[in-house]
């Protein structure tokens, strides 16, 4: 076969003509060749390490999951025209023709090339490796299921320098719990919050505290101390704490004529912007996500909740910040252009590798959603449920609404919450299994 090389290289004219070979054996590139329906064989990128007499070639990340690699080709790039190349793997052992299947399952794998002039052979490992691990499945664990004992009681979790902050509120009194990783919890007093706190009302800007009720703004650097400032002689009342979004925590506020606008702190000060909002906006009982698109535009939502007449509302407002404009922030509010979105309140909405998540909520006729996370890739314009098999609850999580979703190092928690019967008392996390993978 070795001969059948050689003759190949020689002139079929029948004059007469200086065959060159050469003294190297090097492998200068390697891929596979793409397949239609499984596109990460051709996404493969692999990294060739040269040795003394021996080389390496190996996939500089693992191909993507549920990728075979039983029945492959590859293309193979050579400095010089070598004079064979022979594929060994455990069971078999042949020359390479060109357009040979290789089953990369079975290992070790070597090539072994030789130069055109049979004086030189070197030896490569080649190593093929698929992931193992399903990249679009989410892995919930149950990281407590009795945090503190419950009352029929509103909750909030925020997170405050790293810690996660869990208040509570059973309309007469406000506690406080503490913990690292919403595993265990350690119950600290909190003072200065009025006694009805609607704790739901609650924001953190990473490194302090808010809440606001008619006439009053709260503040704590610490979540257990919190300083008043009164607010009685100005030309509004305070409605609701809204969010906090390009590093300004937002309220909604009413001014004398009635009309609902918008209000920012500025240095623990309340400032009335001349933004008006609907007068269907809501009021209570919404989520709030603030999130950095694709196109690094800030952006955010105001999802659900009661209107100030008690409706219960299916509005899917959309916030953008735009620096550039006169008047930077835009506001949309998707459910005109998609009303059969379904009312809804109590819902907790998360920004995650590029996407919105929804837990958790709902209807007017306070029917729960149940078990199922929707899925928004559009930033909030159409939703659709998460695939069961790569994103579900655990079975011990019951449906609720209410419920604190948060993320923290890239894991998602999920806090607390309320149904007909309970307030519950339990947390879970969840990961999904490519978040840190580079590229991917």
């Amino acid at each position: 076969m070795l001969l059948s090389v050689l003759i190949g290289l020689i002139s079929c004219s029948g004059s007469s003509s200086t065959i060159t070979t050469s003294n190297i054996a090097r492998l200068t590139a390697f891929s596979l060749v793409k397949q239609d329906s499984f596109p990460g064989l051709a996404e493969a990128t692999f990294k060739i390490e040269e040795l003394l007499d021996t080389g390496l070639v190996y996939v500089i990340d693992s191909i993507r999951y549920g990728t075979p690699i039983d029945k492959v080709t590859a293309n193979m790039t050579f400095e010089k025209t070598p004079g064979a190349v022979v594929m060994k793997f455990p069971d078999t052992t042949f020359m390479l023709s060109g357009y040979d299947t290789l089953n990369f399952n079975k290992r070790p794998v070597y090539m072994t090339v030789t130069s055109s002039d049979l004086t030189v052979k070197k030896t490569y490992e080649i190593q093929v490796y698929v992931h193992q691990t399903d990249p679009d499945l989410y892995v919930w664990q149950t990281l407590n299921n009795a945090m503190y004992e419950a009352e029929d009681e509103e909750q909030q979790v925020v997170l405050l320098n790293g810690t996660f902050c869990l208040f509570s509120n059973n309309g007469f009194e406000n506690r406080l719990f503490v913990s690292p990783d919403a595993a265990t919890w350690e119950e600290l007093t909190v003072s200065g919050l009025p006694s009805g706190c609607r704790v739901k009302g609650i924001i953190s800007d990473g490194e302090r505290l808010y809440y606001a009720e008619e006439t009053a703004l709260y503040t704590s650097d610490d979540a257990t101390t919190w300083t008043v400032t009164s607010y009685g002689d100005k030309d509004y009342t305070i409605q609701t704490m809204l969010m906090h979004f390009n590093n300004e925590v937002w309220l909604v506020l009413e001014d004398t004529t009635e009309h609902l606008c918008l209000g920012r702190i500025e240095a623990d000060t309340i400032v009335k912007t001349d933004v008006m909002l609907d007068d269907a906006f809501p009021v209570s009982g919404f989520a709030t996500v603030d999130f950095q698109n694709l196109s690094n535009r800030k952006r955010a939502m105001v999802v659900g909740g009661f209107a100030r007449n008690g409706e219960c509302v299916n509005s899917r407002w959309n916030i953008e910040y735009s620096p550039t404009l006169e008047h930077p922030y835009r506001w949309i509010n998707y459910s005109i252009e998609q009303p059969e979105f379904s009312t809804l309140t109590g819902v907790s909405v998360i920004w995650y590798k590029d996407r919105l998540l929804m837990f958790g909520g709902v209807d007017k006729n306070m029917v729960f959603r149940g078990n199922e996370v929707l899925v928004s890739i559009d930033e909030g314009f159409t939703w659709t449920p998460a695939d069961t098999a790569k994103c579900q609850l655990p079975e011990a999580y019951t449906p609720r609404q209410k419920q604190s979703v948060v993320v923290k190092d890239n894991s998602i928690y999920v806090i607390g919450g309320q149904n007909l019967k309970e307030t519950f008392v339990d947390a879970y996390k969840g990961r999904l299994n490519s978040i840190d993978w580079v590229g991917y």
